[in-house]
């Protein structure tokens, strides 16, 4: 005997195609980052913006000061971003630098300027610590 199930489904998806947003934002949301002793240490940080541009387009990062408890001489980065044309990713590096830090792991809270319409999609913490 052959048993044949027939699906049928009512639904559409005609939503799918509404205009959204376009969000720019971290693909990773925390991260521990252990600092040698008197060193320095690089993070590649990953970002992703949901649609790409036939231009390159510049973002800034920026620290979030209320969630940030790490002392600015312990870390940078470039504030700049570039997305370049045609691309969806884009990487900076974070450095943290071992000028005042202890054992204690201090949040470094970033996130990525809304711009011209283009929507930041959260921010990322960091803790940083030797």
């Amino acid at each position: 005997m052959i048993l044949a199930i027939f699906a049928s489904s009512c639904e559409t998806y005609d939503d799918y195609d509404t205009d959204r947003p376009v969000v720019i934002g971290f693909t990773l949301s925390n991260s521990n980052v252990k600092i040698p002793n008197g060193g320095t240490r690089d993070k590649s940080v990953d970002v992703f913006i949901s649609e790409a541009a036939s231009v390159d387009r510049t973002f800034t990062v920026s620290v979030i000061a209320d969630q940030t408890e790490l002392a600015a001489e312990n870390y940078s980065f470039d504030a700049t971003l570039l997305i370049p044309a045609n691309e969806r990713f884009a990487q900076f590096v974070l450095t943290g630098i071992d000028m005042s830090l202890t054992t204690d792991k201090l949040p470094l809270t970033l996130q990525v300027n809304p711009k011209d319409g283009i929507l930041s999609g959260g921010k990322i913490t960091y803790l940083i610590f030797k």
